[in-house]
Parts: C-alpha cells; structure tokens; sequence
C-alpha cells in the first residue's frame, strides 16, 4: 500500500484524518526510552492505531516526497532566519528513525509516516537521510524537562512567553522547533507545515538557554516533504 495514494490533498480520507490530527487524538507512549522501531507494540489510543511497520526507512522517504502536493495545508510557521551562531551550533545526535502506519480505529487504510525520536538536550536533532525545503510534520509523546526543578512538559508550547536568553530568541520559551531552508520556524501550529526556500537538511530542537541538563524527548512523525 504506498503512502502517495492514500494522501491525494483534496481526498475524503485525507481531511477527515487530518481533523483528528487538529484535535491532537494521538499516542502518548508509557515510556520515553520506548521509540518507533524498536520492538513497540502496535498502540491503540482514542480514535488511532499507530503501529511499526518494519518497513525500510529509505524506501520509504523516498515515497513520502510529494513534490507540490504535500500531506495537509497548514496555517503558516512563520520562517525566521537562521543567524550565524545558530547554523554553526552542533548539532546534537540523530533522530532514532523507524517507519510506521497510522490509522483511524474502524477504517481499513492508514497513513504511512516517518518516525524520529529526539532527545530533548539540543537545539537540533537531525532527521538522518532528509534534506528538504518541505515538510508536514506532527510532534507528538512530548515528555521533557528542562533542568532540575523545571516542570515535565507535554506539550509543543508549553510556556506563553518569550526570553531573550534562548537558543531561538523569535519562538517562545521551551517550545519545540523545526529547522531547515535556512530558517527556523515559530509558532505552535501541531501538526504543521514549515516551508523555507531551498533544500537543506532538517531537524528539531528545543528552544532553551541551557541543554546539558534537559532530560527526556519527542516523537516527530513526518507524513510528506519535497
């Protein structure tokens, strides 16, 4: 069953699953040391199934490249330059990164997605093998904290505010943020589209002044890009 037909922009099945996307109806692992792909059981949450599928990890971002017609249209991230300092900055380790399907409980078809662990103790996490000007994404089983005496935070924004201290001084304090194009993107649009203008490598980070001391991660699943 290949990704491209079951995510046509203007199909039924498209829109419906991407209402229940907007209503965040999706997983919430029991463990951050679980990831995709590493012999997870299928999980069954409210109105999904999320499940690995074993499938090849190349292969399959290969498929997910939708050219000018990407998963699902999104209200805009706002695309902010990347300064100098913030390119320069090194990276942090690589997503863990396994394929799996997600599928509304009661329907026969699902939707083939990318998933990418990522710690939360950098400014950017690669996406291993993906360079891209494009792409539809979800963050999902958020479960970080930022330091001793900090809050678990579940959520893309967790914190209304902005500080001058930050990694990413334009996006709000502890929020999680994708990079690539030469940009990083602000706003709490989940899931979303972030564009930027010409292909680049891709990751996401988190947005704080200190990283040494942050524990835990994030589930990125990508669902197209070009």
């Amino acid at each position: 069953m290949k990704a491209p037909d079951r995510w046509a922009l203007r199909s039924k099945e498209v829109s419906e699953f991407r209402r229940y996307l907007t209503l965040g109806a999706l997983i919430i692992l029991p463990s951050l040391a679980t990831a995709w792909g590493q012999d997870s059981p299928e999980n069954v949450v409210g109105n999904l199934r999320i499940r690995p599928t074993g499938a090849d990890v190349a292969t399959t971002l290969k498929q997910l490249n939708r050219g000018d017609n990407p998963a699902f249209e999104s209200p805009g991230f706002v695309p902010t330059p990347l300064t100098t300092a913030q390119m320069q900055a090194p990276p942090g380790k690589p997503a863990k990164l396994s394929v799996v399907e997600v599928q509304l409980t009661g329907q026969d078809k699902g939707v083939t997605a990318i998933s990418a662990f990522c710690s939360a103790n950098t400014p950017c996490c690669p996406i291993p093998g993906l360079t891209a000007s494009e792409i539809t994404f979800e963050v999902v089983n958020i479960s970080w904290q930022a330091g001793v005496g900090h809050p678990v935070y579940h959520a893309y924004c967790p914190r209304d505010e902005y500080g001058p201290s930050m990694f990413f001084r334009d996006a709000k304090v502890h929020q999680v943020v994708p990079r690539l194009g030469g940009f990083y993107f602000v706003g709490c649009y989940n899931p979303g589209l972030a564009r930027g203008n010409s292909p680049t490598g891709v990751c996401f980070g988190t947005n704080d002044d200190k990283y040494d001391d942050n524990q835990g991660g994030y589930l990125v699943l990508i669902y197209s890009w070009k």
